[in-house]
């Protein structure tokens, strides 16, 4: 949030850097915090997992992490289910964007969920084979990036090639952008 304001998520507890040293705050029971972000007017929110695989969000209050938005989807309206949610961003108290990966009858697929006007909505993104998404990243409504890798499998080599995954949301639609070079995208962060 600033030099002052750090936040860190684990499994067990959250870390909060306030200027004078580090504070522990308990996870809520039951659930694994394995993302946090904040807004600019300085909210704070975290991505968190029940022992159920059941995934969530959850705004820090002065008593600590509570349930903020609707249950994630665990289908998108294209069909991806199982749904992993691998990173959030937010853009304001009520924008959020997740990414992640599910399945669609047996292969593998990508998501992108938008929380806006007190709902869900499925934000389609491009069907590309071998395609995981591992971040995203949100300056507003209309310019949203995503990263992640496409697994390509060489059958002649016996070999899989990691090639760089990137996509753009205009607002509209997402576009996979062009990315030279190998390798997996891990983390985007759009300023």
């Amino acid at each position: 949030v600033n030099a002052h304001n750090i936040w860190a998520v684990g499994n067990l507890r959250t870390l909060h850097f306030g200027g004078l040293g580090l504070h522990s705050i308990p996870n809520p029971a039951g659930v694994s915090m394995f993302r946090v972000s904040s807004t600019p007017d300085g909210m704070v929110y975290g991505l968190g997992v029940k022992a159920n695989h059941q995934e969530g969000i959850y705004a820090m209050s002065p008593v600590g992490w509570q349930p903020q938005l609707p249950t994630i989807p665990s289908t998108t309206a294209q069909g991806c289910g199982n749904l992993t949610v691998t990173d959030l961003a937010l853009v304001g108290i009520s924008d959020v964007w997740i990414v992640g990966n599910g399945t669609n009858s047996g292969a593998s697929c990508t998501f992108g969920l938008h929380f806006s006007n007190g709902a869900w909505h499925s934000a389609p993104t491009p069907a590309v084979s071998g395609s995981t998404l591992a971040a995203v990243s949100a300056l507003g409504d209309n310019d949203v990036w995503a990263v992640g890798e496409i697994e390509t499998r060489d059958q002649s080599l016996n070999a899989t090639f990691d090639t760089t995954f990137v996509m753009h949301w205009n607002g509209t639609s997402w576009t996979q952008v062009p990315a030279t070079g190998g390798g997996v995208m891990s983390d985007v962060d759009a300023t």
